[in-house]
């Protein structure tokens, strides 16, 4: 799915804000975000450090103040009534198991302490950390994710034709829609794109394709009325797309850029595409 570069900004945004961002790699490179290195990446110190819990409770601590720093919250006011969100709460727990450890310590005999587990100790701590970060994880977003998706489709995603569409059977012809109008703008042309001669042509390009054989059949098209999208369904996601370069050029008509897009986006290929 190609999201708006508003969302893609606001997920960055929302990236960190996170504790443990290395956590989730694939959500990294989706956004284009570099996978931190060095002392920067939480697993990297927790590979090298020779007490990983102890490491990972230092990781927490530090990382609370850039959470903070990037707009997370440390209290909420409901009805007139201030909560501690989670990250003050962790502050809290933190600081609880900073004394408890040190009083474990001073506990211990010191002729027997030198023969206690330190390591297994400290990884026992890392392991319930991480059990913990995932399963809390995993019942937040449980609840959540789905009418949070839902919200976003039903607000940004489905097009409006004749009713609601489920957005999940457009986004294939959404993907395709944004995939030429990126090789028309990101290739050499002589001349100048607008952008309704973009949309025009893919709109053409679509509806000649949905014409041949069977094709008004597949699925991706059969939620459009006419059995293609329709040029507002396509203007729509080109507004992120840059048309007021090369002001003195002359224009590139719609059949030139239709010939241009069929090219690279055969019949073949538009069926990798939405089938």
């Amino acid at each position: 799915m190609n999201l708006p570069k508003s969302e893609i900004l606001s997920q960055i945004d929302d990236i960190k804000r996170m504790l443990l961002p290395e956590m989730l790699p694939y959500k990294l490179h989706a956004l284009g975000i570099p996978m931190p290195v060095g002392e920067s990446n939480a697993l990297y110190r927790l590979h090298v450090a020779n007490y990983k819990g102890l490491e990972l409770l230092r990781v927490l601590e530090g990382r609370i103040p850039k959470c903070l720093r990037n707009g997370s919250p440390e209290s909420v006011v409901i009805n007139d009534v201030s909560y501690q969100t989670e990250i003050s709460i962790l502050k809290d727990h933190l600081n609880t198991i900073g004394r408890q450890l040190k009083e474990l310590q001073l506990s211990l005999n010191p002729n027997e302490g030198k023969d206690f587990k330190w390591n297994l100790f400290y990884n026992i701590i890392e392991t319930a950390i991480l059990t913990g970060y995932f399963a809390g994880a995993h019942d937040m977003k449980t609840p959540t994710e789905r009418h949070a998706n839902s919200g976003f489709i039903q607000k940004v995603l489905i097009p409006q034709a004749g009713g609601k569409k489920t957005a999940t059977r457009t986004i294939p012809v959404q993907n395709l829609i944004t995939a030429m109008a990126d090789f028309v703008m990101m290739g050499d042309i002589d001349g100048k794109v607008t952008k309704s001669a973009l949309v025009d042509s893919i709109f053409n390009t679509i509806k000649d394709f949905s014409k041949k054989g069977n094709n008004l059949d597949l699925p991706a098209l059969i939620v459009f009325p006419e059995r293609f999208p329709s040029s507002k369904f396509i203007n729509k996601y080109l507004k992120g797309y840059d048309f007021s370069k090369s002001k003195g050029m002359s224009k590139v008509s719609t059949e030139r850029l239709k010939e241009l897009i069929q090219t690279k986006f055969t019949t073949s290929t538009i069926k990798k595409y939405i089938c």
